[in-house]
């Protein structure tokens, strides 16, 4: 069982695979869309979650969330970003993204997001399994931890 990182910054991918494997996945980790893309075995992986990041090199996370919708349309998609704005929330929705969470987060809500988007799988609420009370701003439409 794999989870599928995408990120341009090196430091977030390997922290994102060290979380994946404490529990006990596989991390599958990309700089950026054309990467996954060039890599037609990645999308007959045994994928549980897919973690993006939107403002990369090239062709947005978006467009990937997009092409894995229709790929892998029962794997969740959580969208881990520095660069959110009002518009893109809108385009990150449609797109079939189960979770947005704004970086930096912390660690502890990372592990729990992770296991909760596989544990529950596509289409569930990632705000549900949070209980830091304020620490979450839940009203923005993505998670600000």
């Amino acid at each position: 069982m794999s989870v599928l990182i995408v990120d341009d910054n090196l430091e977030i991918r390997q922290l994102l695979s060290l979380l994946s494997k404490k529990q006990g996945y596989t991390p599958i980790s990309y700089a950026n869309t054309a990467e996954v893309l060039k890599d037609n075995s990645i999308l007959n992986s045994d994928i549980k979650l897919a973690i993006l990041d939107i403002t990369m090199p090239g062709e947005s996370g978006v467009s990937l969330a997009w092409t894995l919708q229709e790929k892998i349309p029962d794997t969740p998609i959580m969208v881990f970003s520095g660069n959110l704005s009002n518009w893109e929330i809108s385009d990150i929705k449609d797109c079939g993204v189960d979770c947005i969470v704004e970086k930096p987060c912390k660690v502890e809500i990372m592990q729990q997001l992770i296991n909760y988007l596989i544990t529950t799988g596509k289409g569930s609420d990632c705000k549900k399994c949070l209980y830091y009370g304020n620490t979450c701003r839940k009203d923005l439409g993505y998670l600000r931890c």
